[in-house]
């Protein structure tokens, strides 16, 4: 069986739910609390720590059907599954530098961390000059330009995916 997940886009992403490296010049927790989180940092810090992206890169689960597996990029080991597991899901970043919602540093601390632990280049970062939250809302050449980048990033991941599935087929 072939992972559930073969590749992931992220737009200006939220990676650090508990703002570990100070990045947000405004309290976050008070737009996440009553929109998005149930609870407030202070009751339950934990949930922050396990919807925040960055706290899960060295361990990635993946599905293969019946055979579930963890997949630790820091040691390189697999655990428990009887197909080979990839290196890591392949990523691509994109991010404004002017998105007030989500600061740039976000992204870059995140895409640095992932490289830090992943060392197989699975992951892309595409930095937006001047590009706000939700910059591709409108139709612009920038959005344009973005929905290029996501179909050639997606049509390479698939024939990738498509190659390695042909080399494993008997």
């Amino acid at each position: 069986m072939v992972p559930l997940v073969q590749c992931c886009v992220s737009l200006y992403g939220m990676y650090d739910f508990r703002d570990s490296y100070n990045h947000w010049p405004y309290s976050m927790e008070k737009f996440l609390t009553p929109i998005i989180m149930s609870k407030s940092y202070k009751e339950d810090s934990g949930v922050y720590k396990m919807v925040s992206p960055s706290y899960h890169i060295d361990n990635i689960i993946i599905n293969n059907g019946d055979n579930k597996a963890t997949y630790n990029a820091k040691n390189n080991n697999q655990s428990s599954s009887s197909s080979p597991l990839p290196s890591s899901i392949p990523f691509l970043v994109v991010h404004g530098t002017l998105d007030e919602l989500i600061p740039v540093e976000e992204a870059r601390e995140f895409v640095s961390k992932y490289r830090n632990i992943v060392k197989d280049n699975s992951i892309h970062y595409a930095e937006f000059k001047g590009a706000h939250h939700g910059f591709d809302g409108l139709y612009t050449p920038r959005t344009i330009m973005l929905c290029h980048m996501i179909e050639t990033y997606l049509y390479y991941e698939y024939k990738r995916y498509i190659t390695s599935a042909e080399r494993t087929t008997p």
